[in-house]
């Protein structure tokens, strides 16, 4: 199955979903460079939420689960869209299910990894 990383999830109110996210960058005082960092509003897509769940750690994990998670994240790195196997899939869904709350996870789910 095609998904489509870009695609922006909606709010309740059916308006594109943004979120505010800490950038780190560096100031140059006195000579020294100094991390600080910022807020950016970015869009919340498809992309960004499937790549959050696959990297974040469950409890202990099995290194098969651990691998399958890192494989997949590889596989829509950088990507706009990209084609998932049925097993695939169903590993993607049951990790959304698991991750996000109802909200997020149905919305993914209905609007973007079903046929």
């Amino acid at each position: 199955m095609k998904v489509l990383l870009n695609a922006k999830l909606k709010n309740r109110g059916g308006e594109e979903f943004t979120q505010q996210t800490r950038t780190p960058y560096y100031e140059d005082e006195e000579g020294v460079p100094v991390e600080k960092q910022r807020l950016e509003v970015t869009e919340v897509t498809v992309g960004r939420m499937l790549t959050a769940a696959l990297l974040k750690k469950e409890g202990e994990m099995e290194e098969k689960e651990i691998m399958e998670k890192y494989e997949l994240f590889l596989k829509l790195e950088g990507s706009d869209e990209i084609e998932l196997t049925d097993k695939e899939l169903e590993f993607i869904k049951s990790l959304v299910c698991r991750i996000y709350d109802i909200f997020f996870a149905g919305q993914i789910i209905k609007n973007h990894l079903t046929q």
